[in-house]
């Protein structure tokens, strides 16, 4: 499944039509706030896989979207409750784009901001923040660019400064 994964879409990918295919994808939002359950350690190393191997996905894209909701659900769950599942998150970001990334960790902290945690608003963190272009790490300024770029160079660095951008969501 994992080499077709990325070609999932939609008929109409309008903004409607995205929140419902993917309301009708996820299982929940955050476990903690809603008891769902949390996704298997194989599925999200398939949409992590995925990511790091496909280039002409946009932000808009269905799969993207959907990679980015599991991605960032999990990051989240795994911030407020489990070092071991952090440890997981930075193993399997390793290697997608700084823009993914990005979108991961700041549609992570959207989820751990919104105080419902359900799986409406986990959609809508994540359209929210892929549909509007302003929100796209290449539309930042170059000093922001380059604290967020994510390699095996500086990923160290980054993974801290992106846990310290989700502790804040904690005081926000």
């Amino acid at each position: 499944l994992q080499p077709i994964l990325n070609l999932l879409s939609i008929e109409d990918e309008t903004r409607d039509s995205l929140q419902l295919s993917l309301g009708q994808s996820m299982k929940g939002g955050l476990p903690s706030m809603d008891s769902s359950s949390r996704d298997s350690s194989a599925l999200l190393d398939v949409f992590a896989a995925a990511l790091k191997k496909v280039n002409k996905l946009t932000r808009t894209d269905y799969f993207y979207l959907l990679a980015i909701s599991f991605l960032s659900r999990n990051l989240a769950s795994s911030f407020q409750r489990c070092e071991c599942g952090l440890e997981a998150m930075k193993k399997r970001l390793s290697g997608v784009t700084s823009a993914t990334f990005f979108d991961v960790v700041h549609t992570s902290k959207q989820l751990l901001c919104d105080k419902k945690g359900t799986k409406e608003s986990m959609i809508g963190c994540v359209v929210e923040r892929c549909l509007d272009d302003s929100t796209d790490l290449q539309r930042q300024d170059k000093d922001t660019q380059q604290l967020w770029q994510w390699n095996p160079s500086n990923e160290s660095a980054v993974w801290k400064r992106a846990l310290g951008h989700l502790d804040a969501s904690e005081t926000d």
